[in-house]
């Protein structure tokens, strides 16, 4: 590696530039439109519920990031603070589980992207209905618009940021309005507070495999946390990151109930990805649809822009230690920003977006990679909280400071570690062999241990960097 300092960003990025980032990844929208089909078909009407108990180890990790954060500001954020608190390997892994996962999602939004473009023309009456089910077309359309979010994103950060938040403000405006119908329209499941009890899912199985999937869905909520170095203030990113988890929490509560409101579980499961728009046609017609469907649109514009920003800087991060090719470190001349490891993240997603079309429908192929991400990002989330744990160590403060920053972090993450080996168990004892497809639970279990652990060939291939040496740890 190079002496030489590394090159500085710019520090354009305020509170609301943050929020827009962290709640774009967990794309409201999207998330509603795509996601609730899957937790409905683990745990019924419970969903609300669920994803309350969810939310606890995601607040209790978010508020000690965001004391760390103050202190060290890094791009790298946990696999920064993992490797100099914990062990490089486990900095490494968690970086790696961003990474993969992140790449693995970006594959199959590419296909959505594409697939919602054409039914939001659909919808307008610009093309006939059976276009929208063209796999090769949605493939192109979407491998396009990300080439295009891959370009704003390399232009610079804060046109990307801002392009962000005019994303989510027309997101959550959609949402909110379609969800509010859904509440007004009724016609489907009677109100219940039963639905806000996790525990009425029926099982501790598919109580702990729809917060494994919820957790996936909220994942996103700390990468304003990696923009920290483009951050003007240092307490903007942690801030950010606690806003979002607290906003998305209410949207998508809102959502659940009104969907739950307007249209029975069976329903919601049968129509799977298109939920959103199934919805909004039952209370808004044919101009409800259209507004749905641009609405899921944005939504998936929103998470790819959101994705494409944090891992460049993950993979810029770990290339200033050395562990990645220097390719990944590269910064623009101009634009000052990872210009090649930006283009390379679009890339390996297209291609993983091919490959992947075989394993199943597009439902079944979101369906498997929820599950499947969802247990290394538990594992993710856990490292973090020890990271804060390990840094806060020997801090002398009051119950409320090792509340926030030992006790809290701690808890969250013997809970999260817990419920991805249970989940990781549970599916490969109820699977009756491997197959190479999408609904096959030891397969979504391999694709989870490749998120995990498929980075260490290249760890090992570069153990010699100083970032595998170091001595020095940062003391509270």
């Amino acid at each position: 590696m190079s002496e030489s300092a590394p090159e500085q960003l710019r520090r354009v990025l305020g509170i609301a530039d943050g929020i827009g980032i962290s709640v774009s990844s967990m794309a409201p929208t999207f998330t509603i439109g795509v996601g609730l089909g899957v937790t409905a078909a683990i745990v019924g009407p419970a969903m609300p519920g669920i994803w309350i108990l969810a939310i606890l180890p995601m607040l209790g990790i978010a508020a000690g990031l965001a004391r760390l954060n103050v202190r060290e500001a890094n791009l790298g954020s946990v696999y920064h603070w993992a490797g100099v608190h914990l062990n490089p390997w486990l900095g490494f892994v968690s970086a790696w589980i961003t990474v993969a996962g992140a790449v693995l999602l970006l594959s199959y939004t590419i296909q959505v992207t594409g697939q919602t473009t054409l039914q939001t023309l659909a919808s307008a009456g610009a093309l006939s209905d059976h276009v929208v089910s063209s796999v090769p077309a949605a493939v192109i359309i979407g491998a396009v618009w990300l080439a295009g979010l891959c370009f704003l994103a390399v232009r610079g950060v804060d046109l990307a940021a801002r392009f962000q938040t005019v994303l989510i403000v027309v997101d959550v405006i959609a949402v909110i309005g379609i969800c509010g119908l859904a509440l007004l329209h009724g016609g489907g499941e009677p109100f219940s507070l039963a639905w806000f009890n996790p525990f009425a899912a029926g099982s501790i199985g598919a109580v702990v495999h729809g917060v494994v999937v919820t957790i996936y869905l909220y994942w996103g909520w700390d990468n304003s946390l990696r923009l920290n170095e483009e951050s003007l203030r240092a307490s903007s990113a942690g801030r950010a990151a606690i806003w979002s988890l607290t906003l998305i929490l209410v949207v998508f509560l809102l959502a659940q109930v009104g969907f739950q409101r307007a249209t029975t579980i069976g329903e919601l499961v049968e129509h799977g990805a298109a939920g959103l728009t199934f919805v909004a046609g039952r209370v808004g017609g044919r101009p409800g649809e259209l507004i749905a469907a641009l609405a899921l649109l944005v939504s998936v514009l929103a998470i790819a822009q959101a994705v494409v920003l944090a891992v460049s800087r993950q993979t810029l991060g770990m290339a200033r230690d050395g562990v990645l090719g220097q390719v990944w470190g590269r910064i623009h001349p101009r634009w000052n920003t990872p210009a090649a490891g930006t283009v390379l993240i679009g890339v390996i997603a297209t291609a993983i977006c091919v490959a992947s079309a075989a394993l199943g429908s597009l439902s079944q192929i979101i369906a498997a990679f929820v599950t499947a991400i969802g247990m290394p990002i538990c594992l993710y989330y856990a490292i973090a909280g020890l990271a804060v744990a390990a840094a806060f160590r020997r801090d002398s403060g009051n119950f409320g400071d090792r509340l926030v920053v030992w006790w809290l972090p701690i808890g969250s993450a013997v809970a999260l570690f817990a419920m991805a080996v249970y989940l990781f168990v549970l599916n490969w004892i109820t699977a009756d062999g491997f197959a190479f497809t999408a609904t096959n639970t030891r397969f979504q279990d391999v694709v989870a241990l490749v998120v995990l652990i498929g980075g260490v060939p290249i760890a090992l291939a570069r153990r010699n960097s100083p970032y595998f040496h170091r001595l020095a740890r940062t003391d509270g």
